[in-house]
């Protein structure tokens, strides 16, 4: 994990955004106030919400999440 200063990652903070895009390895940047950490984030996809109705659960399924799962 490489550590920079702030003035280098100032000068090229493109190319090194895009280093750490492409080669998914974080940089460490050093500031007089503490440090900041830069390194690749995926957003997760969006899941839809099941319409109601379409799943169906067993009376035992039913029971179980009523009590927390004290039963088990």
């Amino acid at each position: 994990m490489q550590i920079l200063n702030s003035t280098k990652v100032k000068s090229s903070f493109a190319r090194i955004g895009r280093d750490v895009v492409k080669g998914k390895s974080p940089v460490i940047v050093r500031f007089p106030f503490g440090f900041m950490k830069m390194e690749r984030w995926e957003v997760p996809e969006e899941v839809p919400p099941v319409a109601p109705g379409t799943v169906r659960r067993s009376k035992r399924e039913i029971e179980l999440g009523n009590t927390l799962g004290d039963s088990l």
